[in-house]
């Protein structure tokens, strides 16, 4: 069973990654007052499904795939765990690729294959060990990263010295809102994952909003604020920050405690179409498959890659939790 502080850190954890502080510098056009207006928003928003995704796992006492057969049958069960396998595998090579980046950048002379290799092995070791629940060493990696968190936070917000947005760009509040709905929403597949193992329906509805709410806007803000200060450039800001050797400690921790559950719940709807029963050698399996990088995986060296498959994968899934719900409901 999870108490409240565990499934509490587990989804800060989840929050804290760099693809949340350079979705937040996508809203730096905005300006600050409408940017942290869209944040907050959005976050409200997405944060609530999300805990309600939680609630109905926790009520039937199933795991997020395991429930969905409720309403879906077998067949659309099975569907939904492939579509959920492919776009959790995509997000994960996304985020190592990411963090991978900006640290070859912040400390020149790392291979990035070499990066992306020890972080690859860390979150599917990170995954067998404290794939669920979050375990003791993994509240306190979160416990760290929140407080290094605060210092690139002090150190993005003194170079504001507008809080206007800029022109000439298609970015509006209504985009940003949405932008910052997204990210707690883009993990409603899996919450079930965790808050079928709360010892309360707090724990597992209040945790995850909470959670997730309050580490996504300090990182989406970290994001506005560089976007604002520094024109944008993410990396940039990382690899001259003063606190670099920090927010290398960051973006490797990060990157582990948001992808090892991505990995655990991964494996946990592979169980649906694999035969093998022991989720640890489904964990085995997806985390030897990743350091390989699949072909459809586009990679240039300057841009962030996009797999193909995301935006046709994600409306599906959109769909599906909303007849899900419904039939809950």
């Amino acid at each position: 069973m999870m108490k409240k502080s565990a499934m509490l850190l587990l989804w800060m954890g989840a929050a804290i990654s760099i693809s949340e502080v350079l979705t937040g510098g996508l809203l730096s056009p905005l300006g600050l007052g409408y940017g942290l207006a869209a944040i907050f928003i959005g976050h409200i928003i997405g944060a609530v499904i999300l805990g309600i995704g939680g609630y109905i796992s926790f009520s039937r006492k199933e795991n997020a795939m395991d429930s969905v057969i409720f309403s879906l049958g077998r067949t659309g069960g099975k569907l939904v765990a492939l579509c959920n396998v492919a776009q959790l595998l995509g997000w994960i090579i996304i985020l190592v690729v990411e963090a991978s980046t900006a640290i070859t950048l912040a400390i020149p002379g790392l291979p990035f294959w070499a990066v992306a290799l020890v972080l690859s092995l860390a979150q599917m070791i990170w995954a067998l060990i404290f794939g669920s629940p979050g375990g003791r060493i993994n509240d306190i990696a979160v416990a760290l990263l929140a407080i290094l968190c605060t210092l690139l936070f002090a150190e993005a917000s003194k170079g504001i010295v507008s809080i206007a947005g800029f022109s000439g760009s298609s970015m509006n509040i209504t985009l940003g809102i949405e932008l910052s709905i997204a990210m707690p929403v883009s993990w409603l597949p899996l919450v079930g994952d965790y808050s079928c193992k709360a010892d309360s329906k707090f724990t597992a509805t209040g945790m995850p909003f909470i959670g997730y709410f309050t580490a996504s806007c300090l990182m989406y803000i970290i994001g506005l604020f560089i976007g604002i200060s520094n024109g944008g450039d993410i990396f940039g800001f990382i690899a001259a920050s003063q606190f670099r050797y920090a927010a290398c400690v960051v973006l490797f921790l990060s990157t582990i405690t948001t992808n090892f559950i991505a990995i655990y719940s991964a494996a946990l709807s592979s169980g649906k179409l694999l035969k093998t029963k022991n989720l640890r050698t489904r964990i085995l399996t997806i985390g030897i498959l990743l350091p390989l990088r699949p072909p459809f995986f586009r990679w240039t060296g300057s841009t962030i890659p996009s797999p193909p498959f995301l935006p046709s994968s994600a409306p599906f899934l959109s769909r599906c939790t909303r007849r899900y719900s419904l039939s809950i409901f």
